[in-house]
């Protein structure tokens, strides 16, 4: 599919930096990360949601004590994380 292309000012270490950052990213369904490990020969041994996130990504997101920020609503997680060893 076509990129995502996006152009902010700050970075993602410092939002209030003057630099112009410029992104190009994808989106992947789980589902295709998951497999994608699978078909290459790997075996998940971890597969985790988390509902906060390193970034304030979207609108009215909070900062809470863990560090991370959190939807007002909580719907839904913001991050995952996956762990895979070659068999």
């Amino acid at each position: 599919e076509e990129a995502i292309y996006d152009e902010y000012e700050g970075t993602y270490a410092n939002n209030k930096s003057k630099m112009v950052s410029k992104e190009y990213g994808w989106n992947h369904s789980l589902s295709e990360v998951v497999q994608s490990l699978i078909d290459a020969g790997l075996t998940i041994n971890l597969l985790a949601e988390h509902d906060g996130s390193p970034y304030d990504v979207f609108p009215d997101m909070k900062l809470q004590d863990d560090g991370l920020y959190h939807l007002k609503d909580g719907l839904y997680p913001m991050i995952f994380e996956v762990r895979a060893i070659k068999a």
